[in-house]
């Protein structure tokens, strides 16, 4: 049996990391969505159970990431 903190658990497009579990049960990660609001970088993680139940997860990136980089030098 593999631990909870050995399980492989990389999600979106930076490798969030993170264990959501329904009732012990490991929820799968569905999909990602990635959106700007001014300066930060917003992200949106969606996570599904076995039973059904559904999960997001919203982050805010403050630093933009490599996006927020080319951004700032007019899109090269």
């Amino acid at each position: 049996m593999t631990a909870m903190s050995e399980l492989p658990n990389l999600y979106g497009p930076e490798g969030f990391s993170a264990i959501l579990s329904h009732h012990g049960v490991p929820m799968k990660f569905k999909s990602v969505r990635t959106s700007w609001e001014e300066d930060v970088e917003l992200h949106v993680l969606r996570f599904a159970c076995d039973c059904g139940l559904t999960a997001e997860v919203h982050t805010r990136e403050l630093d933009g990431g490599p996006e927020m980089v080319r951004r700032r030098q007019g899109g090269q």
